[in-house]
Parts: C-alpha cells; structure tokens; sequence
C-alpha cells in the first residue's frame, strides 16, 4: 500500500483529485505527488500505476458547460469580425454583459421561441399548454428531436463550428432581439438573471459531449499526475505505468479522483 511508503496510512496518497471537466493539478495534489516522489525515490524497486477516470454525469455537465462558453466566445468574436475557428476563442473575454446577451441570443438561434416563457412557472407552462388543441402543445426543435443518447454522441469541437456556420445568416435577427430581451428585463429585478440562469441550464442539456472527449480527460489526467513525477519528481518513466482509463459513474463527491497504486 501507498501509505506504507510514508506511515500512518497514506490514504491520501493513493488517489489524486481533480475538478470536474479539468485536467489542472491544484496546489493541493501537488504537495501530495512531492511527498509521493520523495518516497518513490528512495524505493527504487516499486512501480507505480496510475488510472485515469471520468465521470459520466459531472465531467460530462462541465465539459457541456465549457463548450457552451467556447460558443459564446465564437459568436463574439465573429460580431467583431474575427475568424470562425474554435481554436481562436481562448483569448476572447466575455464581460457580464456580453454572456447575458449572448446566452439570450444562443436560446433564440439555438429553439427558435421567445426565451421569457423561461420566466413562466411550470404549473403557468402547463396550463398554457393544456389549452391549446390536440397537439399544439410545444414541439421539440429539430436539434432536441435529433438529439437523445445517440444523437448527444456528437464531435463536439467540429459541431460548434458547424452550428455556428450554419446560423449565420440568424446571427443578425437574433442579436437584436437578445438585445432587445435584455434592454427590456434589465438587472434590477432580478428577472434578467434568472433568464439567463435557466437559458444557460437549457443549453448546457442540450449541448453534445461526445464520450472520446471524456475518455481523452480522463487519459489526460493520468498523463498530468505521470509528467509530474517525471518532471519534478526525477521519476523515470519506466516505473510509471498508466492502466485504461476508466469513463462512468466513478464520482460522488465534489471533485473526481484517480487512483494511485504501487506495483512490485
């Protein structure tokens, strides 16, 4: 066990944590992965195996959030006439204006209905609902219909891009009436937040996260934790093996982990 290396018993050692939809190793972990190395080096005998892994719902909700953000910082960049390629946007701010807006404009473009029935309570929804005739209820939009599990298994990097692309010619109609939406709404009731609080939780549902993208966060923090060790810890690379990684349900706790163990 890990925490014979150090006495006591080391559990703290033998997993690595990690926020959800990241691959950063916080200030914290690193101590842990000195004092890992530390004890490594003075056994030279021991192997270490490393497992990276992914949570299916967390990591997943983080990931459809940070690619929501990415799509927003595109569609920026595009109003200023900048390039249209997802690698482009890491450098764009956006100001709380800006994400107000551009939330209010991705849930017009992105459903095609006026984003204040968001204001609406459920019991309010229904009842709108249950007056009109058969089957004038609200309809899915094509992109909810295509979606379900297999339609969410989607190249998410080259489906921003391609979604974008294809609402160029809405972009204009749009950003006044999101404009419009949030000049109306403003900050002093509260109500603008709310808006985009449930358009954003709207959106993040509906955003693809294909499962390569989590299976190549969970590899990569495994790769983090091994270049750490080799980097900083003067480990070589030879004693550090990296198992398959590992994508499901493996978190319920607020940060994900990836086990650590030695190996003779």
């Amino acid at each position: 066990l890990i925490g014979g290396l150090v006495g006591g018993s080391g559990e703290e050692l033998s997993f690595i944590e990690f926020p959800f939809g990241s691959a950063e190793i916080g200030a914290g972990e690193i101590a842990k992965l000195k004092t890992l190395a530390e004890a490594l080096a003075k056994r030279p005998m021991l192997r270490l195996e490393i497992k990276g892994k992914a949570d299916a719902e967390r990591d997943l909700l983080a990931l459809a959030e940070q690619n929501l953000v990415n799509q927003l910082k595109l569609a920026k960049l595009q109003e200023a006439g900048g390039k249209s390629q997802s690698e482009d946007v890491e450098g764009v701010a956006l100001s709380d204006d800006d994400y107000s807006r551009l939330i209010v404009q991705t849930y017009i473009e992105t459903f095609g209905e006026d984003p204040k029935v968001l204001l609406q309570s459920s019991a309010e929804v229904s009842a709108a609902d249950e007056g009109k005739p058969s089957g004038e209820a609200r309809s899915a939009s094509p992109q909810e219909q295509t979606r379900g599990v297999g339609g969410r298994v989607l190249d998410a990097g080259q489906g921003l891009v391609d979604n974008v692309q294809g609402l160029l010619g809405l972009r204009s109609k749009t950003s006044i009436e999101s404009r419009a939406v949030v000049r109306e709404l403003g900050r002093s009731s509260g109500s603008l937040d709310i808006l985009v609080e449930r358009a954003k939780q709207r959106l993040v549902e509906n955003m693809a996260v294909e499962e390569i993208e989590l299976r190549r966060l969970a590899q990569e923090r495994a790769n983090r934790v091994k270049g750490y060790l080799i980097d900083h810890g003067e480990i070589s690379n030879d004693r550090i093996y990296l198992l398959d990684a590992e994508v499901g349900p493996v978190s319920d706790g607020a940060a994900l982990r990836i086990d650590l163990a030695l190996a003779g």
